[in-house]
């Protein structure tokens, strides 16, 4: 299978050492042990390389558990997917295949990732690595979300969870194919005969979903409520996780912890989708533009 080169070490020093010898720059350093980006990060220098390595161990994870492990890996570039199967008996089914676009600049923080019609034709190759890596885990039963990138090589895997699509709300899914990834893994587990006659089914699309992360573009104490009304009203908002208030102490978002909230959208069509993430990024800087917004 296609794969980064990576190395593991609880030593900052090895894997420093290990990018100057293995690695082209830049390289990803992660925690092997945390969620949302947290402690993620795209080195282009060996002293930025040194820098994570020495910071992973320096903070805890999402889960709030020490993190003596660090993991370098080869920087893949290409556009990235999330894949978001259900698996019984070592036969899967592609729920939905996301587009996702990061801020890759220094951390890989999420900006939006869109649903696709993973039935077109220009999808198959990745359609087909991702069931190859779960095979090759050994993943046989459940639910699984899978990130890879496609790079000028062809598909390589990002990583691969034994678990539910953390952040989505399954009204989204839903409205577009019927299903979502909670219904059809209940499926497989309570009706397997049925999972299986349906595996070569393909669905139909009847719109366009998408999660786009709010961001916040400077730090301070939120000295008033943000524009949740805004984005509520428009067109295709289908829900909103608020995830600060008045008061809270705001960082610049570099990861989920770090965002302001979570957006879901849907439209049956894919412009007015897009048009209402660009609302989103307007009502974002217009928020932070008045300098009232936020006290030291």
């Amino acid at each position: 299978m296609r794969t980064p080169q990576q190395f593991q070490s609880r030593s900052p020093d090895e894997i420093v050492e290990w990018a100057r010898a293995h690695a082209r720059l830049p390289v990803v350093i992660k925690p092997t042990r945390s969620a949302g980006v947290k402690g993620v990060k795209i080195c282009r220098t060996l002293a930025q390389v040194e820098e994570a390595a020495h910071n992973v161990q320096a903070i805890k994870s999402w889960y709030d558990e020490a993190q003596d492990e660090i993991l370098v890996q080869s920087y893949s570039e290409g556009q990235e997917y999330i894949v978001d199967a259900v698996s019984f008996e070592g036969q899967h089914k592609v729920v939905s295949l996301w587009t996702v676009e990061r801020d890759r600049s220094h951390s890989p923080r999420l900006e939006k990732m869109l649903v696709v019609d993973h039935t077109e034709a220009r999808f198959g190759e990745v359609i087909a690595y991702a069931t190859q890596v779960l095979d090759a885990v050994g993943l046989h039963y459940g639910p699984s979300h899978l990130e890879l990138i496609v790079t000028a090589d062809g598909p390589t895997i990002v990583e691969l969870n034994s678990r539910l699509h953390g952040s989505l709300d399954p009204r989204l899914t839903t409205a577009v194919t019927g299903e979502n990834q909670v219904s059809v893994t209940v499926e497989a587990f309570v009706n397997p005969a049925l999972f299986k006659e349906t595996l070569n089914e393909l669905p139909r699309f009847s719109g366009f979903c998408g999660h786009i992360l709010l961001v916040s573009p400077k730090a301070g104490v939120l000295s008033r409520d943000f524009a949740w009304d805004s984005i509520e009203q428009l067109p295709s908002c289908v829900s909103v996780k608020r995830w600060v208030k008045t008061g809270d102490r705001l960082n610049v978002t570099t990861d989920l912890l770090t965002a302001l909230g979570m957006v879901g959208l849907f439209d049956a069509k894919f412009d007015r989708l897009i048009a209402d993430c660009e609302s989103i990024r307007q009502i974002e800087h217009q928020f932070f533009s008045d300098p009232e917004t936020l006290a030291a």
